[in-house]
C-alpha cells in the first residue's frame, strides 16, 4: 500500500527516514523536524490527530506490512500561471507518480475534499478539473467527506479553526458508496461530528530542537 499525503514533496526524504526509524520514539522525533515542527501552520496538517495517524502508518510498517508514504504537494508550481487549475493538474500528476516506483501497490490518497473531486465545480472556472479528475476514472474511487457538524481546521478566507456546517445525516457512519454530486465523487466517508485536534508541537517544542 502507498499512502499519498497532501504534504510537500520536498519532505519525501524525511518521510522515508521516519518510516525507517528503529522505534516509535525515534519516529516521532524525526517527524517533528518536518512539517510537524511548524505549529504556526493552521490548516490541520500539523495536528496531534495527524501525528497519531502518521505513527499508525509507522506501526503498520514496523509490524511487517508493505507500506510507503508518498507526499505529493508541489513545493513551488512549475507552471507560473495564477489559475488554481494548473495547480490541480500538477497535484494530479504528482499523485500518479506513486505508481512509477510501486506499480503493483494500491494507492490511498488523503487529500482535501476539493482536490478529491472528479468534476469541475460550477461557478469556479479558475479551479478547472480538480486533481482527482486528472486520474484515470475507472481506476479511481473518490469519497466526499461528509459535513456533519463540529469544528475542523481548514482554509476559507483565512486558515484556522472553522465551524463545520451540517449538510449530511449527523448519525451516518462509514463508507457509503453511490454517486455524489453528479459524478463528482463515488461515495461518502462519514465519521460523525468532528473536533479540531490541537497542534502536534508547540512554539516551546520548536525552540528546544
Amino acid at each position: 500500500m502507498t499512502i499519498g499525503l497532501e504534504m510537500s514533496e520536498s519532505d519525501l526524504p524525511l518521510m522515508d527516514q521516519f518510516m525507517a526509524a528503529p522505534d516509535e520514539a525515534v519516529a516521532r522525533r524525526v517527524l517533528q523536524y518536518g512539517d510537524f515542527g511548524h505549529p504556526g501552520r493552521r490548516d490541520g496538517r500539523h495536528s496531534r490527530a495527524m501525528m497519531d495517524m502518521m505513527l499508525g502508518f509507522w506501526r503498520l510498517r514496523d509490524a511487517g506490512h508493505d507500506i510507503t508514504l508518498h507526499p505529493f504537494l508541489p513545493l513551488i508550481s512549475r507552471v507560473q500561471l495564477s489559475d488554481q487549475a494548473w495547480r490541480e493538474l500538477e497535484m494530479g500528476y504528482s499523485m500518479s507518480r506513486a505508481f512509477v516506483s510501486r506499480p503493483d501497490a494500491r494507492l490511498l490518497v488523503l487529500v482535501g475534499d476539493l482536490h478529491a473531486r472528479k468534476t469541475p465545480m460550477a461557478g469556479f472556472p479558475d479551479i478547472g478539473i480538480p486533481a482527482a479528475g486528472h486520474l484515470p476514472a475507472p481506476d479511481t474511487l473518490s469519497l466526499h467527506f461528509a459535513q456533519q457538524g463540529g469544528e475542523s481546521w481548514g482554509c476559507q478566507d483565512v486558515c484556522g479553526l472553522q465551524t463545520t456546517v451540517t449538510d449530511y445525516d449527523p448519525q451516518a457512519k462509514g463508507v457509503i458508496l453511490g454517486t455524489v454530486g453528479e459524478g463528482a465523487y463515488d461515495g461518502v466517508l462519514a465519521v460523525g461530528q468532528t473536533s479540531a485536534s490541537p497542534p502536534a508541537t508547540s512554539p516551546r517544542d520548536l525552540a528546544s530542537k
